[in-house]
């Protein structure tokens, strides 16, 4: 066809584009099915201001946007206290969580990935994780630009997404801290989370968060996708334990040191010695997990134990750094400052330096490993 026969055939296409983008824009966002990117359905609800719908990971941190965390005062309401006070903070241009105004970005950066507990749900900002692994560094000598991106309720898949979308963009860390697999568990109500994975991966692109009209036919597929019956989790221990070995070689191809936390839990105060999962130290310990890890498969609502046997046995074989997060939390007891958690997931900011304490030994070895300057002495304070 002749060149402008074509560009004539095609005019009324990119007109009707311009004109559903341009009133999609003025409309605004849908609605969010909760879990919407990921295919799933566990209720309408509207989105919080700083989040965002978005075809590529589900729903995303608005950029720019101030946070106003309301589980901080249900937090403090609950334990009768929240350390420290609220900080101003904000989503930065990337979506990495930040203060306002934001720190100073000095020394090699670590980058904290996960979901609404290393977001900081429930604690004032100086309180959560990153806030302390930096006070933790400083505390050691170290210079080091601690950064958070997360999200409520990221699924291992929405973070390998996400992360992948960071490091295409330019982001550098040379130390990424994982804590996956809390959001895995949850219900789906709709197709599940790695299902969803194959055809994000296979088409998507960053550019794709841009369009609100896309956004809006995403919404109005899912409304219409009927639910799964069954009401298992949104992540199978077996696909994430493939979804987790996928993050940790991208995050090794861009060069940095990933670290794998274990996401620690109040019930596990609860558990029998034989019923924990820690890191990998023998042929048996390997050989436990294995099973463990195939038996949750076939369960409907698998419980930790599987998504702990995936992330050890991960770590064992590419090598990798393993924070048992649920030892640290015990093995602190009174002497740590407890309350530990503010509900049944979130850490309060007590249970946050636990984590912090137990995380920094492996950050400045990771660091040393890349020649970070792990042990450089902090800068002056200004004036």
């Amino acid at each position: 066809m002749h060149p402008r026969k074509l560009l004539f055939a095609l005019a009324p296409l990119l007109l009707l584009a311009v004109g559903a983008e341009s009133g999609a824009r003025l409309a605004g966002d849908p609605p969010l099915l909760a879990q919407e990117g990921a295919g799933t359905r566990v209720g309408e609800r509207t989105l919080p201001p700083d989040l965002m719908p978005d075809p590529l990971v589900g729903w995303a941190p608005r950029p720019l946007a101030p946070i106003s965390d309301p589980n901080v005062a249900r937090a403090a309401a609950g334990l009768g206290r929240v350390a420290g006070p609220e900080t101003p903070t904000r989503h930065d241009a990337r979506g990495w969580r930040e203060a306002v105004p934001p720190d100073a970005q000095q020394g090699p950066q670590v980058l904290l990935v996960g979901d609404s507990s290393v977001w900081g749900s429930g604690v004032a900002w100086e309180g959560t994780l990153g806030r302390q692994l930096a006070r933790a560094a400083a505390a050691a000598g170290a210079t080091v630009d601690v950064r958070v991106g997360a999200a409520p309720g990221w699924s291992s898949v929405q973070m390998m997404l996400a992360l992948d979308r960071w490091l295409d963009g330019g982001a550098r860390p040379a130390v990424v801290v994982l804590y996956p697999a809390n959001s895995d568990q949850m219900i789906a109500r709709g197709a599940p989370d790695e299902a969803w994975l194959h055809g994000a991966q296979a088409r998507a692109r960053p550019w794709l968060g841009r369009s609100v009209a896309l956004r809006w036919l995403l919404h109005a597929r899912d409304r219409a996708r009927p639910p799964a019956d069954g009401g298992g989790p949104r992540v199978r221990p077996v696909a994430f334990a493939s979804v987790l070995r996928q993050t940790l070689a991208r995050v090794r191809a861009a060069g940095a040191v990933p670290v794998v936390l274990v996401p620690p839990s109040p019930l596990d105060a609860q558990a029998a010695p034989a019923d924990r999962v820690g890191p990998i130290r023998s042929p048996a310990d390997a050989a436990r997990c294995a099973t463990l890890l195939q038996q949750s498969h076939v369960q409907p609502r698998p419980g930790s134990l599987g998504y702990r046997c995936a992330m050890a046995l991960a770590a064992a074989a590419d090598g990798v750094p393993l924070i048992d997060g649920p030892a640290a939390i015990l093995g602190a007891g009174t002497a740590g400052g407890g309350p530990y958690f503010w509900d049944t997931i979130h850490p309060t900011a007590a249970g946050h330096a636990v984590l912090a304490a137990a995380v920094w030994p492996a950050v400045q070895a990771a660091l040393g490993a890349a020649g970070g300057a792990a042990g450089a002495a902090p800068p002056p304070a200004p004036g």
